[in-house]
């Protein structure tokens, strides 16, 4: 009886044994598919960057705007599909700023275009701060998508100041316009079309609804 109890104990040691060496192999059968996923991913990232910046008063009409006049893709691969937009609220819904929208096919990488872009800046609904300056934060978004179907959403953040001469910004672009920062967000289209369809269903759709 002894030696059967120490055979069945040598078997049992043996299938666990076996059952770690497969988990652990398929774990790093895991990370190494992910981590070529995430290889390829960077291979083709596109990565957007506005510039040649304006500032001018329309003499007319008065109308104080923002102008860039190119699109440069600094990343690895085509951004396909883009689309520029600017728009913003006050707290009594009036919009506080707003941009014609801008639709591209396709930048290659490296790849420089021109384009007509053109913020206008509405002054009478943004309230005054202190000493009666008044200043607004302008967040420009571009959404465009890679070859391998992740959309991407670069948000170009700008402070501006109503009156350049009394006011100074810093990391200026153009006159009493300030760079403020620049931030990329990548999801998988999947995911993306995932989270719609869970936004729809009751009570869990909260959890996801923000990212549609």
């Amino acid at each position: 009886m002894a030696d059967v109890s120490a055979t069945t104990d040598v078997n049992t040691v043996a299938a666990v044994a076996s059952a770690v060496a497969a988990a652990f192999s398929a774990g790093a059968a895991f990370l190494t598919w992910l981590a070529q996923v995430r290889q390829i991913r960077e291979s083709v990232r596109p990565e957007l960057v506005i510039d040649d910046w304006v500032r001018e008063v329309d003499p007319l009409t008065g109308l104080d705007s923002i102008k860039f006049s190119s699109l440069k893709n600094v990343g690895r691969g085509a951004a396909k599909n883009l689309i520029v937009n600017s728009f913003a609220l006050a707290d009594d819904d009036r919009p506080t700023h707003i941009a014609d929208t801008i639709r591209v096919p396709s930048i290659a990488a490296g790849e420089v275009i021109a384009v007509d872009g053109r913020i206008s800046l509405l002054w009478k609904a943004v309230p005054k701060i202190s000493q009666g300056s008044k200043f607004l934060g302008v967040n420009i978004t571009l959404l465009y998508w890679d070859s391998v179907g992740v959309r991407h959403k670069t948000l170009t953040n700008l402070l501006v100041v109503a009156d350049p001469s009394t006011s100074a910004v810093a990391n200026q672009v153009a006159p009493g316009v300030g760079f403020g920062h620049f931030q990329i967000e990548s999801v998988p289209v999947w995911r993306l079309q995932f989270r719609r369809r869970f936004s729809q269903i009751p009570l869990f759709g909260r959890l996801l609804r923000a990212d549609a």
